[in-house]
């Protein structure tokens, strides 16, 4: 999306008022497609998912690990008084994501194999 330089993929800004908190938006190509291909609904659920992660947990972990006293919580290993939001969102938020995507779908395979077994 950046063929004519119109505006960057990855616009964010790190509001000082609100630690540990990022509003970052990636524009790509790749990701709107997606968006278009998954639908309205599953693409709602997932900006949601972004918008409490970024906003709400991943402040509270930079709040509640400043409580540490500078001790790195597993599975880091820097404190997380020193953590950039990027670091915080790859070391606590994006295994936490996959976990959730990951239980969603066997919920969803349990949910529907009973049906599945009866039909056949």
């Amino acid at each position: 999306m950046n063929t004519v330089q119109a505006w960057t993929s990855q616009p964010e800004a790190r509001p000082n008022w609100f630690q540990g908190a990022s509003f970052r938006m990636t524009i790509t190509s790749e990701y709107l497609g997606v968006g278009y291909i998954i639908g309205s609904r599953v693409s709602g659920i997932l900006f949601a998912g972004g918008i409490i992660s970024w906003l709400v947990i991943m402040p509270a972990i930079r709040f509640y690990g400043q409580l540490a006293n500078n001790v790195p919580i597993y599975p880091s290993t820097i404190p997380i008084p020193l953590m950039s939001p990027d670091q915080i969102w790859g070391t606590y938020i994006r295994p936490m994501g996959a976990g959730a995507v990951a239980a969603a779908g066997f919920d969803h395979s349990a949910a529907h194999s009973p049906h599945n077994i009866l039909r056949a």
